[in-house]
């Protein structure tokens, strides 16, 4: 839990219950509405030691991620896991080149990701969100539920707000996006390893933009998969093998919750926000 039910920020912090006297207000979850927090959005947030900077104070976090002298007994051990190998490849290179970290295998896909995890038992999983056959929050959620004792970095070029909120509540300790210097890159993973949590200000932006929003249920987000993909309401029908009026009453009900007024704004708010993804289609729940 966080020590005195505190939710932190680079340069401030402030209990749930309103603004520390101290706290400048700037860039704290107060600017972005902490304040209306669900409970399940505060059980992800009691899960990590810090939202924004990854530490227990803004002290910490400036020495750690801004990285002064950071001082490790033995080599952090990394898998990294991206499906194009390009990526990979300059990954694995960059990392190798680090005296205290050890890429000791690499993935390109989810499923050869949990097999290279299960085998070799590395410190952090660097991973992609959205890959063939299995995606990178099915990752997370299935090592962990083995209760394994690997920390996730989720490396994407993907930052809708749907996809930063799933990484957080499957268990991401933190979410970096593939413009990240190679610098920031190696300090989050040295972070990580220490025991605190990333998330950069923007990306702790869309955590806070998507905190509040009405929940899609399961058969409205098969309903506008269908719709991404330029099906009518019959095919819809028949590919959910449910009634055409109840196709309507779904898509009404999906349309007020994502605040879109027809079945065209629906799609470019499910993709922007990273709701949908249209690179792979195996698995509709996850990325």
């Amino acid at each position: 839990m966080l020590a005195d039910n505190h939710v932190r920020c680079a340069d401030c912090c402030f209990p749930a219950s309103g603004v520390d006297r101290d706290c400048n207000g700037i860039s704290c979850f107060e600017a972005l509405g902490a304040r209306h927090l669900k409970s399940q959005d505060l059980d992800v947030l009691s899960q990590i030691p810090s939202i924004v900077d990854g530490s227990s104070t803004p002290r910490a976090a400036a020495e750690t991620v801004a990285g002064t002298e950071v001082a490790f007994k033995e080599r952090i051990r990394v898998v990294v896991v991206d499906d194009h190998h390009l990526v990979r490849e300059g990954v694995v290179s960059l990392l190798n080149a680090v005296n205290d970290i050890e890429v000791v295998a690499e993935a390109a896909d989810g499923i050869e990701a949990t097999t290279q995890i299960r085998k070799h038992h590395p410190n952090i999983a660097l991973l992609d969100l959205r890959m063939p056959r299995m995606g990178g929050l099915e990752v997370i959620q299935r090592i962990r539920s083995e209760s394994l004792q690997v920390r996730f970095i989720v490396l994407t070029s993907f930052d809708g707000e749907e996809d930063v909120y799933r990484a957080m509540q499957a268990g991401a300790s933190a979410y970096l996006l593939k413009g990240a210097t190679a610098k920031e890159m190696v300090k989050t993973i040295r972070s990580i390893h220490a025991g605190y949590s990333y998330f950069p200000p923007a990306i702790a932006q869309k955590f806070a933009e998507r905190i509040g929003r009405k929940e899609l249920t399961p058969r409205e987000l098969d309903v506008l998969e269908q719709i991404v993909w330029g099906k009518s309401n019959k095919e819809i029908g028949v590919q959910l093998q449910i009634y055409q009026t109840t196709v309507k009453s779904h898509i009404n009900s999906l349309l007020g919750k994502l605040r879109v007024t027809d079945r065209t704004q629906a799609v470019t708010v499910a993709i922007q926000r990273g709701i949908v993804s249209i690179e792979f289609r195996k698995d509709k729940r996850l990325p």
